[in-house]
């Protein structure tokens, strides 16, 4: 499924954005659509506008946290690293 965005010169270079969806999304936005969405446009559209917002929600430091993991001796697995880690934010 493809759908074309409107993106109203929000960016100079394009006028329309085209993106290519997996079967699994394919069919939620079908199903957003059967709930009363208009069309595929617009549930894509809905969808970028809460990813956005959900990303300004992120805690404060929690990228600084995720590069110290990143780039020290972070072990997976390892609590009291994560205990750290969790209580420095």
């Amino acid at each position: 499924m493809r759908a074309n965005l409107d993106i109203g010169g929000a960016i100079k270079h394009f006028k329309v954005m085209e993106i290519t969806v997996t079967s699994p999304m394919q069919a939620f936005i079908q199903r957003q659509i059967s709930h009363g969405y208009r069309d595929a446009e617009e549930v894509a559209r809905q969808a970028l506008l809460r990813w956005m917002s959900e990303e300004d929600d992120t805690p404060p430091h929690i990228q600084n946290r995720l590069d110290e993991a990143a780039n020290s001796s972070f072990n997976a697995g390892d609590r009291g690293n994560i205990d750290r880690i969790i209580a420095s934010c």
